[in-house]
C-alpha cells in the first residue's frame, strides 16, 4: 500500500445492523478511501456510506440510478452468454432456479437469461421457475419445492453454490447428470470443478475486478473532478461435465 500512500484496513460487517456497523467503525478511526463489498446493499445502504466515506468503490452490484462508483461483473451478459450456450446445445425446455434473496446482480441473471430465450421465441415458463431458501439450501428438504415429475430438460442456476445442491438432490434421486438434465451455474467457485459431474458454469474474473477497484479508487483520491462511473466486467462460459 505504500504507492497509494495509506494503510490497509479490513473491516467485516453484518448487513442487518450496517449502519450502526459503519458509524462505530468511522468513530474508531479515520476512514476516507474504501472499497466496499456490496453483493447483497440495496440502493439506500450505498448512500448511507457515500454520506460516511469521502472516497468509495463498490464491488460487485451496479444501481443504475445511482451516481456511485461501482465495479462490477457483467452478470446480463454472463447469463445471456449462458442461456444461448444451453440453446447452442440443444436445451429448448431450460428451467430457472433462482435463490428467494433476489440481489440486483441475481435480477440482472434473469433478464439475461430471459433474453437469450427470447431470440428462439421461447419463455422462461412460470412452472419451471423455482425459488429456493438459500440460507438453508443444505437442508434436507430445500429442494422439494422441485417437480421431479416434470422437470426441464436444463437448469440454469443463479449461482454455483445452488447448482451443486441441485446435482446432489438429482443425484440422490437417481437422475444421470447431463444424461437426463443439464446443469448449469454462474460464478466458477473453486468447488465447480470438483463436484461430480464437473460443473459447467460462467466464469467471474475476480482479480481483473479488483484491479480496476483500486484504480477507481486511486482516480478518486488523485482527483476532485473524477466522476462515478459503472465498470461492467465482461464473463466467460467455462464448460465442463453437466452439460
Amino acid at each position: 500500500m505504500d504507492k497509494f500512500g495509506g494503510t490497509l484496513q479490513i473491516n467485516t460487517v453484518q448487513i442487518e445492523s450496517l449502519h450502526e456497523e459503519i458509524n462505530r467503525i468511522i468513530s474508531r478511526t479515520t476512514v476516507v478511501n474504501a472499497i466496499v463489498l456490496a453483493t447483497d446493499l440495496d440502493e439506500n445502504d450505498i448512500d448511507f456510506i457515500e454520506s460516511k466515506i469521502k472516497n468509495v468503490v463498490f464491488v460487485d452490484t451496479s444501481f443504475r440510478k445511482l451516481r456511485a462508483d461501482f465495479v462490477t461483473p457483467d452478470n446480463y451478459q454472463g447469463a445471456y452468454a449462458a442461456g444461448m450456450f444451453l440453446l447452442s446445445h440443444n436445451y429448448r425446455r431450460i428451467g430457472y432456479l433462482a435463490s428467494n434473496k433476489a440481489t440486483q446482480n441475481f435480477l440482472s441473471r434473469r433478464e439475461g437469461i430471459r433474453d437469450s430465450l427470447a431470440t428462439q421465441n421461447i419463455k422462461l415458463a412460470k412452472n419451471d421457475f423455482y425459488v429456493v431458501d438459500f440460507a438453508n439450501l443444505f437442508s434436507e428438504n430445500s429442494l422439494n419445492c422441485i417437480d421431479y415429475n416434470d422437470l426441464p430438460e436444463a437448469f440454469f442456476c443463479e449461482n454455483d453454490i445452488i447448482a451443486i445442491r441441485l446435482i446432489k438432490e438429482l443425484t440422490h434421486r437417481n437422475f444421470r447428470v447431463p444424461r437426463d438434465i443439464g446443469i448449469m451455474g454462474f460464478d466458477d467457485v473453486s468447488t465447480a470443478a470438483l463436484c461430480s459431474p464437473e460443473l459447467t458454469t460462467v466464469h467471474i474474473p475476480t482479480i481483473q475486478i479488483v484491479e480496476q477497484a483500486v484504480r477507481d479508487l486511486q482516480a478518486q483520491v488523485a482527483s476532485k473532478d473524477f466522476r462515478g462511473q459503472k465498470t461492467f466486467i465482461t464473463t466467460e462460459i467455462i464448460e465442463r461435465e453437466s452439460t
